[in-house]
């Protein structure tokens, strides 16, 4: 998906579709910059399809749905049908709905050309079991093995 090997993807966290369209013409040429990632709140307000169709991105873009791969199995073909509708080139999810799903929404995105990037661990207090979260505590690492089982490239990890 990527050109490079490594480099920065702009986290989109803006209110607006104006502002969004400036963050965007002022990044695309900027050495290093991969990609954006576009979010749920942007999504919800303007509508992905919106959003590809007003700005041209130059690079991919990244669809995080906050925490998408939680539904059941069969509900990650057509999640991944309107991410791929909507032109995106890769979607985040955050399997905490168990492996069979996680395994269905990595297939779906898979088969719609695009490029699954699973996260599993998170840093805000109380999301692990022993900080007195709901998530076992080795629930993160099982994420990340059965992405990598699946030939999931790229994995969405705390920078902390």
């Amino acid at each position: 998906m990527f050109d490079t090997q490594h480099g920065i993807i702009i986290a989109c966290d803006v209110d607006d579709i104006e502002t969004l369209k400036t963050l965007v013409g002022e990044t695309c040429d900027i050495e290093g910059v991969v990609g954006y990632k576009l979010g749920a709140n942007l999504a919800l307000r303007y509508g992905l399809k919106h959003i590809t169709d007003e700005i041209d991105f130059h690079l991919p873009v990244i669809y995080d749905h906050q925490k998408a791969g939680t539904d059941i199995p069969r509900m990650g073909e057509k999640f991944a049908r309107s991410c791929k509708a909507s032109g995106m080139n890769g979607v985040i999810i955050f399997p905490q709905a168990g492996p069979k799903s996680e395994e269905a929404f990595i297939d779906a995105i898979f088969h719609h050309g695009m490029t699954p990037m699973v996260g599993g661990e998170m840093t805000h207090e109380q999301y692990l079991a022993e900080d007195g979260g709901y998530l076992l505590d080795d629930a993160p690492p099982r994420m990340y093995e059965v992405a990598a089982r699946k030939n999931v490239e790229y994995f969405i990890v705390p920078g902390n």
